[in-house]
């Protein structure tokens, strides 16, 4: 285990009470935008990080890789502040869907941005 997963898995253990307690009627969810937004952006960044390093590893984000191996593609490059500004931008630009999970919040813009890219996460 690398510094910056001990840094993100603590950030979480930090944050995550307080956003489940928000949202104890929200079960599929950690965190949604509105909480996100709340936190500084060191943490913001370590968030995002965590989120994606399961999203490119998780089977359940797409069963046949093909998303993965995009997301890993288009983000191979990209430190933490740039993920982290793109779901920034994201979640500027659509305050309409601050309520929604940052899982879902985080793949839009990754979709979007990649798409931007050239790796098209989704057909």
């Amino acid at each position: 285990m690398n510094v910056r997963t001990l840094l993100c898995a603590g950030a979480l253990c930090v944050t995550l009470p307080g956003a489940v307690a928000a949202q104890q009627s929200v079960i599929a969810s950690y965190m949604n935008g509105t909480a996100y937004l709340r936190l500084n952006p060191a943490i913001r960044t370590l968030y995002i990080e965590g989120l994606l390093e399961g999203m490119s590893g998780g089977l359940g984000f797409n069963p046949d890789q093909s998303a993965n191996k995009a997301l890993m593609t288009c983000t191979q490059h990209m430190d933490g502040n740039q993920v982290r500004a793109i779901v920034d931008k994201y979640l500027a630009e659509n305050p309409a869907q601050w309520d929604w999970p940052m899982g879902t919040l985080t793949g839009d813009a990754m979709a979007y941005a990649c798409a931007q890219r050239g790796s098209k996460l989704f057909n």
